[in-house]
């Protein structure tokens, strides 16, 4: 599959790289749509972004598209579905995962 990889300061390649196989409870979506967030634009221009980065990378974390592979367990899902994706991790325990309020959670990933 073809990516936008991230090599170093202002070096982004649109190389070819193997299709990902969907691990237990994963699935592999065939993007449709995205946009580029200013934060992939900082880190291609050399800047620290919201997390670390060890190139290469493929960055992009705003996208859509629909399902294409399913892996062991996936029950909530079927081929084809469309989905978009918040790319974060929420820990679902703290106090603000408990009161409905993921987007401060204090263990974010």
């Amino acid at each position: 599959m073809r990516a936008a990889r991230f090599h170093g300061e202002g070096e982004l390649i649109v190389e070819d790289i193997p299709r990902p196989e969907p691990g237990p409870g994963e699935v592999r979506i065939r993007v449709r749509y995205c946009g580029v967030c200013g934060t992939d634009v900082h880190i291609v221009g050399g800047e620290k972004g919201s997390a670390e980065v060890h190139p290469p990378v493929t960055l992009g974390h705003e996208f859509s598209g629909r399902v294409e592979a399913l892996g062991p367990g996936v029950e909530n899902f079927r081929l084809g579905d469309r989905v978009s994706v918040d790319p974060n991790r929420y820990c679902g325990k703290c106090y603000f995962c408990a009161r409905g309020m993921k987007h401060l959670c204090r263990n974010m990933q």
